[in-house]
């Protein structure tokens, strides 16, 4: 073995590739070909377009609006809102949703969508085999999304189930105002000494006190439900593309050589290494 220079060890590590060029030439020759083979073989895809824009109700403290909608964006590539959509709602019929798009599972479908950072507006891209494949999916990411804000605007789960919970309490409340009158009808005369007809006014008030809250959340998350909620505005459909992605084949080939370069380069050091000291 020889001592090598740290210097000239980058001349070294050439001389020996040079020497030894059958390994190299080998590798490169392999890269090159298959990043060709792959360049080829990339199926033919088309990208439809579509830009819609987002205003909202009211300013939210939490979030300003580009943030807002940089949020939605990313939302509107998840599956809870790309699944298919097979139960119709009354609210759908309002909105003139498209039933065969809904219908449609978009799960796995190549499709981004971008905050333009202007107007609040936001670009949804969607590829295709063809150009109809792609229009359809890029029509119906969009569709999805309209009816996913709608059901986030209609079904509140959480609000649901407090309202049910303090709808409970209500008619819990009443029927007990009701059963006590009528049970008592005989013993309750309207006398602040009459324990029966105390009663009953504490009843009463356990009634009103329910009613109120009742009356107060609705209103409260009524506000807060306009506060967060937005509008959907579609400004350029779908579009049908003219011509597929380019192939990009020179950069796919270009990255198969750099990679087997890279290869050969870190073969000829470590075999430099390891044999010359």
């Amino acid at each position: 073995m020889c001592v090598v220079d740290n210097k000239n060890f980058g001349q070294t590590v050439l001389s020996y590739l040079t020497e030894h060029y059958k390994f190299p030439a080998t590798v490169m020759v392999l890269c090159v070909l298959g990043a060709s083979l792959f360049a080829v073989s990339r199926p033919v895809v088309y990208q439809s377009e579509l830009i819609f824009s987002v205003g909202f109700n009211a300013a939210y403290n939490e979030f300003n609006d580009n943030k807002r909608v940089t949020a939605l964006s990313r939302i509107i590539t998840t599956d809870g809102v790309l699944q298919a959509v097979t139960d119709g709602s009354p609210e759908d019929a309002e909105q003139s949703l498209n039933k065969e798009l809904l219908s449609t599972d978009y799960r796995g479908k190549v499709i981004r969508a971008q905050n333009q950072m202007t107007d609040g507006m936001i670009k949804i891209y969607a590829h295709g085999q063809t150009p109809e494949e792609a229009q359809n999916i890029c029509n119906g990411a969009y569709e999805h999304f309209k009816a996913y804000s709608l059901r986030l605007k209609h079904d509140d789960w959480e609000t649901k189930y407090v309202m049910k919970e303090l709808e409970k309490k209500y008619n819990s409340a009443k029927q007990a105002y009701d059963n006590y009158c009528k049970l008592n009808a005989d013993k309750i005369v309207p006398d602040d000494n009459n324990e029966y007809y105390q009663k009953k006014i504490d009843l009463y008030n356990n009634v009103i006190k329910w009613e109120t809250t009742y009356q107060d959340f609705l209103r409260d998350n009524l506000r807060q439900k306009n506060k967060k909620g937005y509008q959907l505005n579609l400004i350029s459909e779908a579009t049908l593309p003219t011509s597929p992605i380019p192939s990009r084949t020179g950069f796919i080939v270009g990255i198969g050589f750099l990679a087997g370069l890279i290869i050969c380069l870190v073969y000829g050091m470590l075999t430099v290494k390891i044999n010359f000291k």
